[in-house]
């Protein structure tokens, strides 16, 4: 066969070089990095190999045959069913094929989603263990020192004493049970636990109930409460008292003292809006998109103490029930927080 080979050679010299150009191509036939899906041989590169080589053959045929054109077109005819018939064969293959990788394309996508997801709940969770480490530590130290003091001076402690002691105790015991529903809200809430259980309950008395509270545990300011619509809502109970309670606090935290706080409740047939007013600090500008992520802590914050849980908490608890939260805070001046929740009922 050689000796047929080398007229073919000599007389097409550019069929060589380009029959080692496809073959490579094809050889090396890959998936792109920067698109998994993607080859780097073309269809068409394929396409014209394949031609390549049947031109190749058509020439040794005819060479072969000493120009004999009978031959030649009887060649030609094999060489259209037989490309057709490949044709056939290869393009589900190459169809197949690009499935896979794109299959394995979303399962590497998959996969590195849930590293990161692994990372971050690896984050929070040495968050969370660093907070329990230091902010429960506090009122329970205040817990003991006053079971301390009483336990010492029962006897010669005038009624007044104990009776602020135990109080304060009781504060402590409050804050520790506030803090520890904070941590199981957002470790359900980041775990894709957290759900809305709706139940009928009267919104005014529970207003009413944290507000008297608020007030027992601190009288530097004032809560004032304005409610407009019907006192039976049905919501989850348990998360519209969490926004109530973290947004009262942050008011009372971040306010001067003997300035007062606003809360209004609005109940129309399909929502409920709460608004939460305060004189207080107020949110950077360029800070208030960042507001209600976890452990977020604002600059101008940063020396009045604080967990950072308190309005990722409300956020969760608004998500959780499809609402909106809305911002308006300016520098000095106070802020205003707007919770609009709609209402199944």
């Amino acid at each position: 066969m050689i000796p047929f080979f080398q007229p073919v050679v000599s007389k097409y010299r550019w069929l060589p070089s380009t029959f080692v150009s496809l073959f490579y191509q094809v050889m090396n036939a890959r998936s792109d990095r920067r698109s998994p899906t993607t080859l780097v041989i073309s269809i068409p590169s394929l396409l014209l190999l394949i031609g390549m080589i049947e031109v190749a053959i058509g020439l040794i045929v005819y060479k072969v045959s000493n120009g004999n054109a009978n031959s030649l077109w009887l060649w030609l005819l094999e060489t259209i069913s037989s490309t057709v018939m490949t044709l056939l064969l290869i393009l589900p293959l190459l169809k197949r094929n690009q499935r896979v990788l794109e299959a394995l394309s979303r399962s590497r996508i998959t996969a590195v989603q849930a590293l990161e997801r692994e990372q971050e709940l690896n984050r929070l969770k040495s968050k969370l263990i660093s907070l329990v480490t230091h902010d429960f530590q506090t009122p329970l130290i205040s817990i003991q020192g006053y079971i301390s003091l009483l336990c010492q001076g029962y006897p010669n402690l005038a009624i007044e004493t104990q009776r602020h002691y135990f109080n304060r105790m009781e504060l402590s015991i409050d804050h520790l049970i506030h803090l520890l529903e904070q941590v199981l809200l957002i470790g359900k809430s980041d775990f894709g636990k957290l759900q809305c259980y709706s139940t009928k309950f009267n919104l005014k008395d529970l207003c009413d109930e944290l507000i008297e509270s608020l007030q027992l545990r601190s009288d530097r300011h004032l809560i004032k409460l304005s409610y407009v619509g019907d006192y039976e809502i049905e919501a989850d109970s348990g998360l519209i008292r969490q926004i109530l309670i973290n947004l009262l606090t942050n008011a009372i935290k971040y306010s001067p003292n003997a300035t007062p706080i606003r809360l209004a409740v609005q109940h129309k047939k399909d929502q409920l809006i709460l608004q939460v007013e305060d004189q207080g600090i107020g949110i950077p500008l360029d800070e208030q998109p960042y507001l209600f992520e976890l452990f977020h802590r604002c600059s101008n914050a940063q020396s009045i103490h604080g967990s950072g849980l308190g309005l990722a908490v409300v956020k969760a608890s608004v998500d959780a029930h499809n609402g909106q939260i809305r911002i308006n805070s300016q520098i000095g001046e106070g802020t205003i927080i707007i919770v609009m929740i709609p209402l199944t009922g």
